[in-house]
């Protein structure tokens, strides 16, 4: 649960939260990361804040033939244990069912593979099997300097992480289940 000073708002980053974010992200071997333009330019992003103080945002991307992509929640260090993961979960999961979306995960946090599969995501390591959407978003993805530049600099860390999985929901309803994701 929420507490009554945090708020969940669907909205662009700021010029600040997203030199925030950017930098946060380059502390996690779970999120390789997006440039500060790249975050600016976001349009289905939630922020968490807590007491006017930001906390946390989940990304989201649309990619072809309705599937989503909720592809990074990160909340900053100070504010972890409040339940805003949770919350930022449920707030992009339940924004991709209101326009009838599918939803697509991709995750080394065990919590947050708990959270997949209380929605009734699909999972698997193999991500031979995602929908054709991420076959063709991915490698678009995956051409960024700054990406290419996070995933060697991460390696050594991300050897040291739990699997890669991948989450598929097709038919996706109202969110439910509790995460401190990041």
């Amino acid at each position: 649960m929420i507490p009554a000073a945090v708020t969940i708002t669907h909205r662009k980053l700021t010029p600040r939260e997203a030199q925030i974010l950017h930098e946060e992200l380059k502390s996690t071997p779970n999120i390789l990361g997006f440039t500060v333009r790249e975050l600016s330019n976001m349009r289905d992003v939630h922020v968490a804040e807590a007491d006017g103080a930001f906390a946390g945002a989940a990304l989201s991307m649309d990619l072809p033939f309705g599937w989503t992509d909720i592809a990074a929640v990160y909340v900053l260090p100070d504010f972890r244990r409040l339940g805003i993961g949770n919350g930022l979960l449920g707030a992009a999961w339940d924004c991709a069912v209101d326009r009838n979306r599918r939803i697509y995960m991709l995750s080394r946090n065990a919590a947050v593979v708990v959270w997949m599969r209380a929605q009734g995501m699909v999972i698997s390591k193999y991500i031979v099997t995602a929908p054709l959407a991420v076959h063709l978003w991915m490698p678009m993805y995956m051409t960024s300097w700054h990406r290419t530049k996070e995933s060697f600099r991460k390696s050594r860390e991300i050897q040291k992480c739990p699997e890669l999985v991948q989450g598929v929901c097709k038919n996706p309803r109202r969110s439910v289940g509790s995460v401190e994701a990041r």
